[in-house]
């Protein structure tokens, strides 16, 4: 009894940190990616990061028509990411992993042949084609903590484990298999046909249909095995009429992202991390311009209501979330409110925990540190010695 009695401060203290950890964080700070220099304006595409806040992505460049640089956002700063002349004319930073290692496309013409290629440590390195595959690399390719590239080619899926790139078959007679996202378990969301499968490289799983849609389109899969996807919602009457996003599991099924505040319920979620969060936009409405959102906990907030100037720092309309990490962090588009010109530049927003969230972590470090300074040892040797 002595023992559970002693121990009910350090529970305490364990449910104060546990109750801040899982509060909302309400708010973020959002700082400014910066410009890629040479680009002609800030208008970033294809931005993707990883846990640790790093940022890939890309903008079109001066010097002609379909001329595209990447760059790598890190610590504050942003670099070109230094692909050599023979990766000048377009390369597409697709994503980004726990080492570092980007993964993306580069053409050699304007919509010409394109390769899959990684950027590590400094050295370009080209995926090549799988046996059979054709030199046209498209929509995007995938990279996971564990180094696996995935991606599509005019053939098909094509998988690199290593130094190999193999076809991704899912079995005799099936229709090549397009993948359209990729976890850190290996596990692949994508297409068959006209069927949406999961697939772990072995066994092809359809997912379960999905009424009244068209236009289905697989954004993103987590490691608990949750997917994003969104889809052309269809009326009463046949008429279309709006794109709206879910999250499905095989436990839960299909969950789908409520509306905004404002009542605008056509939504896109772009990105979906390991806690279930998603991060997508809103397009524009009459008059007005698009929306970045975060869907958590079952609410979808606007991003403009949670963000949280910093001193004498600039207000932001923040128009497109593209992805979330696990730490919450998100990275997107959007514009300053100062700005007469209104170009878009990118953002990355980090969660700060509100008054009341950081009063309940310190409250409960504050118990756990004092009670473990008066008498932690003598709690465990009391515990031991009313041991048989």
């Amino acid at each position: 009894m002595r023992a559970f009695w002693t121990m009910a401060p350090l529970a305490l203290a364990a449910a104060l940190a546990a109750s801040a950890a899982q509060a909302a964080p309400l708010k973020y700070r959002v700082e400014d990616i910066g410009t890629l220099p040479g680009s002609t304006a800030q208008e970033l595409i294809n931005l993707s990061l990883n846990d640790a806040g790093t940022v890939v992505g890309s903008a079109a460049l001066q010097g002609g028509a379909g001329r595209v640089g990447s760059f790598v956002y890190r610590d504050g700063r942003l670099l070109p990411l230094q692909l050599g002349d023979r990766w000048e004319q377009a390369y597409y930073a697709d994503g980004v992993n726990a080492a570092g290692m980007a993964v993306g496309r580069y053409f050699e013409t304007p919509g010409g042949p394109g390769h899959a290629v990684l950027y590590r440590d400094g050295r370009v390195i080209d995926v090549g084609l799988a046996p059979g595959g054709s030199s046209r690399v498209e929509p995007r390719v995938f990279i996971n903590d564990a180094g696996t590239v995935v991606g599509q080619d005019d053939a098909g899926g094509f998988i690199r484990n290593g130094t190999v790139t193999q076809p991704l078959t899912i079995g005799p007679g099936a229709a090549p298999f397009s993948p359209r996202a990729l976890n850190d378990r290996g596990l692949m969301a994508g297409w068959s046909g006209r069927d949406a499968l999961l697939f772990d490289g072995t066994r092809a799983t359809p997912l379960p249909k999905l009424a009244e849609v068209a236009d289905l389109t697989l954004m993103d899969l987590n490691n608990a095995g949750q997917l994003l996807l969104w889809a052309r919602v269809y009326g009463p009457d046949g008429a279309a009429a709006s794109f709206q996003s879910w999250v499905w599991d095989a436990a839960s099924g299909y969950r789908a992202l409520g509306p905004l505040a404002s009542g605008a319920d056509t939504h896109y979620g772009w990105a979906l991390n390991d806690r279930g969060e998603v991060a997508g936009s809103r397009p524009a409405g009459p008059g007005g311009e698009g929306h970045a959102f975060l869907w958590r906990d079952g609410v979808t907030h606007d991003l403009n209501d949670l963000q949280r100037p910093g001193p004498g720092g600039p207000a932001w309309v923040l128009t497109g979330a593209w992805d979330i990490n696990d730490r919450g962090q998100i990275v997107g588009l959007g514009r300053l409110e100062s700005d007469p010109e209104s170009v878009r530049r990118g953002f990355l927003a980090t969660p700060v925990p509100e008054g009341g969230t950081a009063a309940l972590m310190l409250a409960g470090l504050a118990l756990l540190g004092g009670w473990l300074r008066r008498g932690a040892a003598p709690v465990l040797t009391a515990a031991r010695s009313g041991c048989p």
